[in-house]
């Protein structure tokens, strides 16, 4: 079944005081971290944590952010694969000024996603269907592809999914 996106923005504030002691954020991330570093320190078994197989191959850095709280850049979490850290040139240890090549783990999670529930047909829907302004904008006056962009007739690429 179609789903219509809406990029409007929120419907909510933004959180504010994300990092005190009222906020759930500060635990959940301890708890977050402290799973890593078992994982990662070979305290659990590979049965328990599935979803983690393999993650000690993989370089990493994961982080907190808000324009409405500063304090909360202070909830990183950079692990160092043994590969990159035995490395005979490069970086030997990530930390919050390493810069990786995938900027934003959040849009291969959502292509992710999207490999795991969409059909192809639902992959090859033009973009106006998906979302209305598109459509709105497609409809409205000009036909020249030099200055329009033609959403109506724009899909998600093959090469993503194949």
């Amino acid at each position: 079944m179609p789903t219509e996106s809406d990029y409007i923005g929120p419907t909510w504030p933004a959180p504010i005081d994300v990092t005190s002691r009222h906020s759930l954020v500060p635990t959940a991330w301890k708890n977050l971290t402290a799973t890593f570093d078992s994982y990662l320190k070979g305290h659990v078994k590979i049965k328990d944590t599935v979803a983690l197989k393999g993650v000690e191959n993989i370089t990493f850095s994961a982080g907190l952010f808000s324009i409405h709280d500063p304090s909360l850049k202070k909830l990183q979490y950079h692990y160092t694969s043994p590969e990159i850290a035995n490395a005979t040139n490069g970086t030997h240890k990530v930390d919050g000024d390493s810069i990786y090549r995938i900027a934003s783990s959040s849009k291969l999670f959502t292509v992710y996603a999207g490999m795991l529930v969409l059909t192809e047909e639902e992959w090859n829907r033009p973009l106006a269907e998906i979302n209305k302004a598109f459509a709105e904008v497609a409809e409205q006056g000009n036909k020249d592809p030099i200055w329009h962009v033609q959403w109506d007739k724009i899909s998600l690429p093959k090469r993503i999914y194949m």
